[in-house]
């Protein structure tokens, strides 16, 4: 016996109406065309018995606006929604890691950013403010609207499609749940930095501790609905924001120790970077061919690749060393 369409779907249990979307139009086909299905004349669902037609009601229609819209998302904003957030991570590694050695050189604390000497005048004020915080909410900010400017149509939750109950844009939740993170860590950053008698060191990394235990969760869910080069790629994610985790982790107990500050410099700049390199491999690769989910020497070099990364941030963090040991031991 032929299966509804109206009940396909929800037979294998798709959470995303993307996948689906083949038995879906037929749904849509029906409203537009006033057909309806009819399983009896046809074993194979192949045929149709035309009713009347009818016009389109307005909740389909913003139906096949969000089925659309889901599409167009995932298209455009898979490059960029790795692009944007990695530049974000490796220049955060990069601030922290020219931090550490700085502290390192100049026998300071880690942690506590150095002095300025104060000064008079109408910018006395803007010269004593740390901006750091700042430039983390700013760039939440940017990274949201970049990804609600990728949504076409109606940006919803959950859709209501034949008293089925299905989530929506969950790729596009996962990155707003961290960019809220993100900007939650700034606002920590600013009050700590900027407005409190004396700074508080454990309340920003206990900020950064919970951006990537939220971090972590998202990358494994990530990978639910990916398979071949995709899924090589986010497992390698995971796992350096699985090792990003334990550092800042740590250096909320051991907030001075300048291991700990490197080695999280280290993972930021990697999660970084190979956010970066997975927009190229999945989006746009360099070659112009897209990699091949069933060739196994594809996901092999992707690992080969992410080991070139991991070198590659290393030789970066010794170049920073070296110039800032040569800067303040002989320029300075």
């Amino acid at each position: 016996m032929a299966k509804n369409p109206e009940l396909y779907c929800a037979d294998y249990n798709v959470m995303e109406p993307i996948k689906c979307l083949r038995h879906q139009s037929l749904m849509l086909r029906r409203e537009y065309l006033g057909e309806e299905w009819n399983p009896d004349r046809d074993a194979g669902g192949a045929r149709w018995s035309s009713l009347k037609t009818h016009d389109i009601s307005k909740k389909r229609h913003n139906l096949l606006l969000d089925i659309l819209g889901i599409l167009k998302a995932d298209c455009r904003g898979g490059f960029e929604g790795h692009l944007y957030p990695g530049l974000s991570f490796f220049f955060y590694g990069l601030y922290h890691a020219q931090l550490v050695f700085r502290a390192s050189l100049c026998s300071y604390p880690v942690q506590h950013l150095p002095c300025r000497p104060r000064s008079q005048g109408r910018w006395a004020r803007l010269q004593q403010i740390y901006y750091i915080g700042l430039v983390k909410i700013l760039s939440a900010c940017l990274l949201v609207a970049q990804e609600m400017h990728n949504i076409q149509g109606q940006f919803v939750l959950i859709s209501k499609i034949y008293h089925q109950r299905n989530f929506l844009y969950h790729k596009q939740w996962q990155h707003l749940t961290l960019y809220v993170s993100v900007f939650l860590s700034g606002c920590v950053d600013v009050v700590s930095q900027n407005l409190l008698p004396q700074r508080c060191t454990a309340l920003e990394h206990g900020a950064q501790a919970l951006g990537t235990f939220l971090f972590l969760p998202l990358m494994v869910s990530h990978m639910q609905d990916s398979e071949g080069v995709e899924l090589q790629c986010h497992i390698l994610l995971t796992q350096a924001v699985f090792l990003l985790t334990l550092a800042i982790t740590a250096e909320v107990w051991a907030p001075n120790m300048p291991q700990l500050g490197v080695m999280k410099a280290f993972f930021y700049m990697i999660t970084g970077s190979w956010l970066i390199q997975i927009g190229f491999i999945l989006h746009r690769p360099i070659s112009g061919y897209e990699w091949m989910d069933d060739d196994k020497n594809n996901i092999i070099f992707v690992t080969t690749f992410f080991c070139w990364h991991v070198t590659s941030i290393a030789i970066l963090m010794i170049w920073i060393y070296g110039f800032f040991f040569l800067w303040y031991r002989y320029i300075a």
